[in-house]
């Protein structure tokens, strides 16, 4: 269904790319495009992560223990649509 950005794939072989090519900086264009939504039994307890795990989203902000608001850029969502993304904490 999805891995931790410590597991994927896509960045272990960007990095053993750039290990074996020390001369050169190597860039890349690949993107992991996947989504995970969970759910228990009601909607409203939905979260939205990225394949990467770099962002987890939910609705409720009360989970959050030092939640910031702001303008934190955006993430792609499956249907590649943008959400802004407008505020940050750690959850408990």
């Amino acid at each position: 269904f999805g891995h931790a950005k410590k597991d994927c794939w896509e960045l272990r072989d960007k990095k053993k790319q750039q290990e074996e090519n020390k001369e050169a900086n190597v860039a890349t264009g690949n993107v992991c495009q996947d989504a995970l939504i969970l759910s228990l039994h009601n909607i409203t307890e939905s979260w939205v992560l990225d394949s990467g795990v770099s962002f987890h989203a939910t609705p409720h902000r009360h989970y959050f223990v030092d939640y910031v608001q702001g303008d934190f850029g955006h993430v792609f969502l499956g249907d590649d649509k943008p959400c802004s993304i407008v505020g940050k904490g750690s959850v408990q």
